[in-house]
C-alpha cells in the first residue's frame, strides 16, 4: 500500500509540470501564430472596422429618419 501511494505521488508530480510546460508551449505557439498573422489580421480588422463604422453611421441615420417620420 505504501509503495503504491509513492508511485501515485510520483505520477502526480510528473504529470503536473508536464501539463504546465505543454500549456506554455501552446501559448508560445499561439503568440508566434499571432505575430505571423498580425499583418493580415490588422488589414482585415481595419477593413472590417471601416465597413462597420459606415454601417453604424447608416443605421444611426436610418433610425433618426424612422424616428422623425414616426413623430410627424
Amino acid at each position: 500500500m505504501r509503495r503504491a501511494g509513492n508511485v501515485q505521488g510520483d505520477i502526480q508530480v510528473g504529470v503536473a509540470p508536464r501539463y504546465s510546460t505543454e500549456r506554455v508551449v501552446a501559448m508560445i505557439e499561439l503568440t508566434l501564430k499571432v505575430d505571423v498573422g498580425r499583418g493580415v489580421v490588422k488589414n482585415y480588422l481595419t477593413i472590417r472596422g471601416i465597413l462597420g463604422f459606415i454601417i453604424l453611421l447608416l443605421s444611426l441615420c436610418y433610425n433618426v429618419i424612422i424616428m422623425a417620420s414616426g413623430k410627424t
